[in-house]
């Protein structure tokens, strides 16, 4: 029994690592306040981001079918979707790189504030959440998943590991990153603002 749980522990880690490694809107937020305002608030961005996706990984586990297909032929919230991550990808793309020093922006993202951008900004990623329908199904038509409470908790504990260590491994990237390219730091909210407005686009075709 402690090998099932050590088996689902890796499988929730493992399938959370190959779907935070693309390269996506909360890596980038990660890669930016990291090297920007320091480790801390990242961290809480981070901490945040894996929140949600403990929570997309548990719905998808207790209802995934349903809404999948709920999502799929749902016109409406499809559009809202859209709509959402265009104002959000307007939003970053008119906004200006900030130039205050570092301890100032760093009292500007607050323990709470911090964990709540993560959190939004993986919850407005539908794909992420799509992502863990069709994870989920296809590691349940192959057994590899419990579905007694240890198992599921063992198996969210997986997801949060697994997305914190990608999380984690693109901060210690971000100094290294920036400081090889002025045009991504100088940049950063533009190619935030257009990574969310293609998603919108891909999400607009789909309906």
């Amino acid at each position: 029994m402690i090998l099932d749980y050590i088996i689902y522990l890796l499988i929730g880690m493992g399938v959370s690592v190959i779907g935070a490694v693309p390269f996506g809107l909360v890596n980038l937020t990660v890669l930016n306040v990291s090297y920007e305002q320091g480790t801390r608030p990242a961290l809480k961005i981070a901490h945040g981001a894996s929140l949600i996706e403990v929570l997309f990984g548990l719905t998808a586990i207790l209802a995934g079918s349903l809404i999948y297909h709920q999502l799929e032929g749902n016109t409406t919230i499809s559009f809202i979707a859209a709509a959402v991550l265009i104002a959000g990808g307007m939003y970053f793309m008119t906004k200006k790189q900030g130039h205050n020093s570092q301890q100032e922006q760093i009292k500007q993202v607050t323990a709470v504030s911090g964990i709540l951008k993560g959190a939004f900004l993986n919850l407005i990623s539908i794909q992420v959440f799509i992502f863990w329908i069709l994870a989920i199904a296809f590691l349940s038509t192959r057994g590899l998943i419990g579905y007694d409470t240890v198992s599921i908790l063992v198996f969210l504990a997986g997801i949060w590991t697994g997305k914190m260590l990608v999380l984690l491994a693109y901060m210690n990237l971000s100094r290294k990153m920036f400081s090889r390219s002025g045009l991504i730091s100088s940049n950063i909210n533009r190619i935030i603002g257009f990574v969310l407005i293609g998603m919108a686009i891909v999400q607009f075709i789909r309906l």
